[in-house]
């Protein structure tokens, strides 16, 4: 149906010409943003409320499997699902044990970015804290990347930060010295968000560049706190919502907002959550994994609402011992989650890595633990990673100007759209992506 769909757009965009609707793309992803942030005018948000009202909104954009940061931010620049693009979570499975190493490095990537397409055709781009973008072909660049014995990522975002000094620079002329308080997503701080904007309207003003993406973390992070609402989700909707007017301020300073469109979306949804399943402590008492650091003949790896197992050497025996430990487990357990099999993870176009997965049932995630119980409250309030069928997955998305037809709702689209949307934008030529382009969302296509 998607490429019906897609073969129908192309005919009528082969109607249209060339013609590049703007000269500048704004993407920014608010991590967690839910529609009903820009929907409801009870919660604080009153600039995205405005841009849902001056241009175009979607009351819902579906998601990658699993619905978690990383492989949804790298399906939103390549068009195409983690089996094709490469990042199947946010942690690297590593078989000798979890070290915190998460997919930092853009080489993980096996698709065509939207950078490179735009670099191809000779564009400017910057993109500040999006994930999987150390070494990327962009040209302002300070990505998201740590020690993991340390959340303290100044040094080591200096260091590959590009061009060399940019980081220092930023700090110069755009939010001051940074400390580790206020470049951190630790702790209940809200600085983070505040300086990325403040950042994202320096390279605006200072160096216009045709494509800008960034991160903004802080609502992600709250929501796993709180849930779906408390004061800390209240006050970090607000937080974002002023730093995306400092990015509107810093268009309009630049002089480009009559030729700039302006992108705002989620990258997954959420949920309220009350408990948490520890599979690799069913496998260790089944003498299948001895720890993290001991010796395994299977694991679940980690993606919050999902967990996805892997088997040593793809053993099938093993794999079908573990099958028979998941039918006998207790009904009380087993009624926590569902059976993600090969075949499905391959229609899902999710990790090509896992024999299978498992996915929780609304209010269920899971845990790397090896300890302790089989289930146990969840530690946290809110989560995301399920399934792409449950609909509180679903993400949002508001768009404005050049390019953009006003007053337009859309239903729902997919997070691969998004692709789409921004190479027709900026006139891009971009055939590797699998995205469907939303044509009721753009001005002059009809």
């Amino acid at each position: 149906m998607r490429l019906f769909i897609l073969i129908f757009v192309l005919t009528i965009l082969g109607t249209v010409g060339n013609a590049q609707p703007a000269k500048h793309v704004v993407l920014i992803v608010v991590d967690g943003l839910r529609p009903t942030f820009y929907l409801h005018d009870s919660w604080p948000a009153p600039t995205l409320q405005a841009l849902k009202e001056r241009g175009a909104a979607v009351g819902g954009v579906n998601p990658v499997f699993p619905a978690i940061t990383y492989p949804s931010h790298t399906s939103i620049v390549t068009g195409v699902s983690p089996a094709k693009h490469g990042v199947f979570y946010n942690a690297r499975f590593e078989p000798e044990g979890p070290r915190g190493r998460w997919y930092w490095e853009n080489q993980a990537i096996r698709s065509t970015t939207l950078w490179q397409a735009a670099k191809q055709a000779g564009l400017r781009t910057a993109s500040l804290l999006w994930p999987v973008t150390v070494d990327a072909e962009i040209d302002y660049n300070i990505p998201p990347v740590w020690s993991p014995s340390s959340y303290d990522s100044r040094a080591i975002t200096s260091q590959k930060a590009t061009p060399e000094g940019l980081f220092e620079e930023l700090q110069r002329h755009a939010t001051g010295t940074l400390d580790s308080v206020a470049f951190s997503v630790q702790g209940s701080y809200l600085m983070r968000d505040q300086n990325i904007g403040r950042m994202a309207a320096y390279l605006l003003r200072t160096y216009r560049p045709a494509l800008l993406t960034l991160n903004l973390p802080l609502l992600d992070k709250a929501q796993h706190a709180e849930g779906l609402d408390g004061l800390h989700v209240r006050k970090s909707i607000a937080g974002a919502d002023h730093a995306i007017q400092t990015i509107l301020d810093g268009i309009a300073a630049a002089g480009i907002a009559d030729s700039t469109a302006v992108i705002v979306m989620g990258d997954h949804g959420f949920m309220d959550v009350h408990t948490q399943l520890n599979p690799n402590v069913w496998l260790r008492q089944h003498g299948l994994y001895d720890g993290p650091r001991g010796e395994w003949k299977a694991r679940f790896h980690n993606a919050s609402g999902s967990t996805f197992l892997m088997v040593k050497d793809s053993d099938p025996a093993t794999a079908d011992s573990i099958r028979s430990v998941l039918r006998r487990l207790p009904d009380a357990i087993r009624a926590q989650f569902e059976i993600v099999e090969r075949t499905a993870l391959d229609r899902l176009e999710s990790s090509v890595e896992a024999i299978l997965a498992l996915s929780g049932q609304p209010g269920v995630v899971f845990s790397e633990k090896s300890d302790g119980p089989f289930y146990e409250p969840a530690p946290r309030k809110g989560s995301h990673g399920h399934l792409p069928s449950n609909p509180q997955m679903k993400s949002g998305l508001v768009a404005y100007g050049a390019g953009i037809r006003e007053g337009v709702f859309l239903d729902e689209m997919d997070i691969r759209d998004v692709s789409a949307l921004v190479a027709y934008l900026l006139g891009l030529e971009f055939p590797s992506g699998d995205g469907v382009l939303p044509i009721s969302l753009l001005s002059g296509v009809r």
